[in-house]
């Protein structure tokens, strides 16, 4: 039983797996009937397509130049890449807005379809349009997943957008076992959504209490110069 797999398996071009027999009907003739597809069998394929596209891009010496752009002290300005409304969203989304600290963000977003003949073509637009302005971060996220759910974020061409954009990118696709391409290219990986957005309070949080340490050595000195 495929699914919710089932477009993405039975595909145009994909290869599959199947248990099949042969039927006759004297209105339509022969016909070939699948009874059973082994899905492990395009997880393998999925597996194979990874590495190759991971080797083409460390050829192409694209793995590390997102990473090699600084991390701002604090970061402000944040583009989210994602399905709006969708589960990874919203609790990227909820935690960042409805955060303890009372910290506020400027955030911009790009709405995407992330599984789908037309995915891959989305993102690489999203990515493209939210280069046109420097951001503190650019954020690709998705909730969790199958391996099959997944696959589009194996893509080279998104990876290599990744790798070209002006603004660091951070990824949070998927669980905490899951693994993509464009996790490679990003400038920073984390397990999902969540983290994504701890990640960025957190910086904040840092430097608000340095700055608060800072201050009260100032007052200290202060006040024993006044004395």
């Amino acid at each position: 039983n495929l699914g919710d797999n089932f477009e993405k398996v039975i595909a145009t071009g994909n290869e599959i797996l199947c248990f099949c027999c042969i039927d006759f009907n004297i209105a339509y003739g022969f016909s070939v009937v699948i009874k059973d597809i082994n899905l492990e069998f395009n997880i393998g394929k999925i597996e194979q397509n990874r590495k190759e596209t991971i080797e083409r891009l460390k050829e192409e010496k694209l793995m590390d130049l997102n990473k090699e752009i600084e991390i701002p002290l604090v970061i402000s300005k944040i583009a989210i890449i994602a399905s709006l409304h969708t589960s990874g969203y919203e609790d990227f989304i909820t935690n960042i807005r409805k955060n303890k600290y009372g910290y506020r963000y400027e955030i911009d977003e790009f709405s995407t379809s992330v599984q789908g003949k037309e995915a891959e073509a989305e993102i690489v637009k999203a990515l493209k349009k939210a280069d046109r302005k420097k951001y503190d971060c650019i954020v690709v996220i998705r909730g969790g997943g199958s391996k099959i759910d997944l696959d589009v974020f194996n893509s080279y061409e998104i990876s290599k957008q990744v790798s070209a954009m002006q603004s660091p990118v951070f990824t949070g696709i998927g669980h905490e076992t899951d693994s993509t391409v464009i996790d490679f290219t990003a400038n920073n990986t984390f397990k999902t959504p969540t983290e994504v957005s701890n990640y960025i309070l957190n910086k904040s949080y840092e430097f608000e209490q340095s700055i608060q340490n800072t201050y009260g050595l100032i007052m200290e000195s202060y006040t024993a110069l006044m004395e």
